[in-house]
């Protein structure tokens, strides 16, 4: 495993994947329907996928936990926070800020954790592969980042018959801004 400093890390391999997804955003809004399909594909595996890309290079660059974790969960936040912003040009703050709750949001960010957890097994398999004895395969923090990925998307698409939590969250919405 390389310790490179900050930017190396983590900043460079986040950077694929937020420059993936503003770069096709801004061509998913601004052309024709066949390039903008395109453009859209790329955005939702930047946004929902990116992690399998950002995990392993800030892994065998040296970053720390939590770094890897930043770094995988700023794109979809990002895009959240876009989102947000859109909303709020027809709904007031308060609303568009309950909007970033939602289980698309929540979903994506669920996903990410599952991801994590995946590739935190495998970068450690590879390690233990290449003659780091004194990793193990499995730590803590793959485990739980797994489970709580699972239990999330379980939250988000399958509780409910897949309406539970956004029933509840309109339920909440209802109370506090009508």
């Amino acid at each position: 495993m390389q310790n490179r400093d900050f930017s190396q890390r983590i900043v460079v391999p986040t950077s694929i994947v937020l420059a993936a997804m503003i770069l096709s955003r801004i061509v998913y809004f601004n052309s024709s329907a066949t390039v903008a399909t395109l453009s859209g594909i790329v955005m939702f595996l930047a946004i929902g996928f990116g992690s399998f890309l950002i995990y392993p290079l800030s892994y065998f660059r040296g970053a720390s936990l939590g770094e890897r974790i930043v770094g995988c969960v700023l794109t979809p936040l990002i895009w959240n926070g876009i989102e947000m912003y859109n909303v709020g040009q027809a709904f007031t703050l308060a609303e568009s800020l309950f909007y970033g709750v939602n289980i698309i949001s929540i979903g994506t960010v669920a996903v990410q954790f599952l991801i994590m957890g995946i590739c935190d097994f495998f970068c450690r398999l590879k390690e233990r592969r290449d003659g780091r004895e004194d990793t193990k395969a499995i730590s803590p923090f793959s485990v739980l980042a797994s489970v709580s990925g699972i239990l999330g998307i379980y939250l988000v698409l399958v509780w409910g018959e897949g309406v539970g939590l956004h029933y509840l969250l309109i339920g909440l919405y209802k109370k506090i801004f009508l």
